[in-house]
């Protein structure tokens, strides 16, 4: 059973496959960034984390903000006590990486569902008529 295709679908497709083309031109571009972001960020580490900072250069300013705040439970038999055992267990949730480390994967059909419900990954593949044209161009 396949997939009906319209010209408008047939469109989008092509579409998706240049944009990611030309996407995949910019990833040195996009990882520059994101390793030079990360080492201006660490020029921040000896700054107060409730404060923000500007770091000036010859051509523009870079602010970093305050450290975002990050909560979490550092004493779970106390919130055990607080909200109760049916509240408790209502919330709670476990790392799946946690269980398959310390539970045989034997037992996990009494209490692990597994399905198909998470996202597609979408990849274009060119054709070799798209590979000639991006190449004339």
């Amino acid at each position: 059973m396949g997939v009906v295709l319209t010209k408008a679908h047939r469109a989008l497709i092509d579409e998706y496959g240049e944009l990611e083309r030309r996407l995949a031109e910019f990833k040195p571009v996009a990882d520059r960034a994101a390793a030079v972001k990360k080492a201006l960020s660490s020029l921040g580490d000896s700054h107060p984390a409730d404060q923000p900072l500007a770091l000036e250069g010859a051509h523009y300013t870079v602010h970093l903000s305050p450290k975002a705040i990050e909560r979490k439970v550092f004493d779970i038999d106390k919130l055990w006590a607080t909200i109760g055992k049916s509240k408790f267990l209502q919330f709670c949730r476990f790392p799946l990486a946690a269980i398959d480390q310390h539970v045989a994967s034997s037992l996990h059909p009494a209490f692990l569902l597994a399905e198909h419900s998470g996202n597609r990954t979408v990849k274009a593949v060119a054709k070799a008529s798209a590979v000639k044209k991006s190449k004339a161009a």
